[in-house]
């Protein structure tokens, strides 16, 4: 399990490594552990990002897929918020890019290396807080009967989705601005500092394909008129339950 990035925990873990390491890169004169160290750190947040893409959806990949819980959806956001707080990644990404201009990478490209690299960081960002003002202006969090609803809407759990992904494959452009000695390097480094877990790819097709198959059923039952009937019998069964625990007669509703 990767925890949630912190950014001073994950740079002290980082540093007592590196001098331990032996990565025998392709191309060792190539290769700066300086420039590794800045990346490896951005390596953590992807798979942080996408330990989170993996939990809240387990239930769906399950032999007998599951409802993902409003509970689990708030767990996500409550993860992801601890992920953009303490990790403050945009530094992270412009430690990196200051590192490869040390080293000389970013000026193997064509293109505005440094500038491409603080891009992707930020769009990475941008699609977790996507999903955080999602929820803040949500208005359908409640059935017909105005109670909170028990279960993620599949319009919800597609969104928080795509949103996980592009986060993760913004940061793997990022990345991608870097040699791929250092990159290789950097993915050693923080599988090391989570103890042989980093960046393990979520099964993104499964779930999208388990999510399509939710749209694909039609609106959610708490929206249905069986839905709304079964929370009718409910309330009158609680109502009842209530009257007896008080002592009064129980009417027939």
């Amino acid at each position: 399990m990767v925890a949630a990035v912190s950014r001073a925990a994950l740079l002290r873990s980082l540093a007592a490594l590196a001098a331990g390491v032996n990565f025998a890169p392709r191309a060792a004169a190539a290769y700066d552990l300086d420039t590794a160290l800045a990346l490896a750190s951005l390596v953590q947040w992807r798979a942080a990002v996408g330990e989170v893409d993996a939990v809240l959806f387990a239930p769906l990949l399950l032999p007998r897929p599951a409802a993902v819980t409003s509970e689990s959806g708030s767990d996500a956001r409550a993860r992801l918020k601890l992920i953009i707080e303490r990790s403050r990644v945009r530094e992270l990404g412009r430690e990196a890019v200051a590192a490869g201009r040390r080293a000389q990478l970013l000026e193997r490209y064509p293109t505005d290396g440094a500038k491409a690299v603080d891009g992707h960081v930020r769009e990475a960002e941008e699609a977790l807080y996507a999903i955080l003002e999602r929820d803040r202006a949500d208005g359908l969090k409640k059935d017909a009967l105005n109670r909170e609803l028990r279960s993620m809407r599949p319009d919800e759990l597609a969104f928080y989705h795509k949103a996980l992904v592009a986060a993760r494959e913004e940061m793997r452009l990022a990345l991608r601005c870097f040699g791929a000695d250092e990159r290789e390097a950097a993915v050693a480094l923080a599988r090391r500092a989570a103890g042989g877990a980093a960046d393990d790819e979520p099964d993104e097709r499964a779930i999208g394909q388990a999510i399509a198959a939710l749209e694909a059923a039609g609106p959610s039952a708490a929206f249905t008129r069986t839905g709304v009937q079964a929370g009718l019998d409910e309330e009158v069964v609680l109502r009842n339950r209530r009257r007896a625990a008080a002592a009064e007669p129980v009417v027939d509703d």
